[in-house]
């Protein structure tokens, strides 16, 4: 959609940052209540494993340290990952998902926030129906 978009081929696009190319006209996540978005998906099995267990001991500290760290020191870790990416661009990407309160919170998801996520997901179509928050959230 970038490469389209930087081409001429398109008068608009929707990305997520870091956003190199235009100007960003408004924002769906300022726009709407918070949703729990992102999510980890593993079997029940796995669950039960210390690989798990590990696992999400590392995703919390992780998710902390982007919480707190300077936008600068998490730019400079992530310019690997965006090769052609001013450091000053994934910077400002960084201040813009903190504003929205992107990692706030634990690691889990409430359900509050899981019934928004399946209205979003709903409201476009985008499922056919709504699995039961027990069914999925462990």
């Amino acid at each position: 959609m970038e490469t389209a978009f930087l081409a001429g081929a398109a008068d608009y696009v929707h990305l997520q940052g870091p956003v190199v190319a235009g100007e960003i006209l408004a924002s769906v996540g300022a726009s709407m209540p918070p949703v729990a978005f992102s999510s980890l998906c593993c079997t029940r099995a796995y669950q039960k494993t210390e690989g798990y267990s590990t696992f999400l001991k590392t995703y919390e500290r992780a998710r902390e340290w982007i919480r707190t760290s300077p936008a600068e020191e998490i730019a400079a870790k992530e310019t690997s990952f965006f090769p052609g990416i001013a450091a000053g661009a994934l910077t400002a990407t960084v201040k813009r998902y903190r504003g929205l309160g992107c990692w706030e919170g634990g690691i889990e998801i409430p359900r509050d926030l899981y019934e928004q996520a399946l209205n979003v997901f709903q409201s476009v179509g985008a499922i056919g129906w709504r699995h039961r928050y027990e069914e999925l959230v462990g």
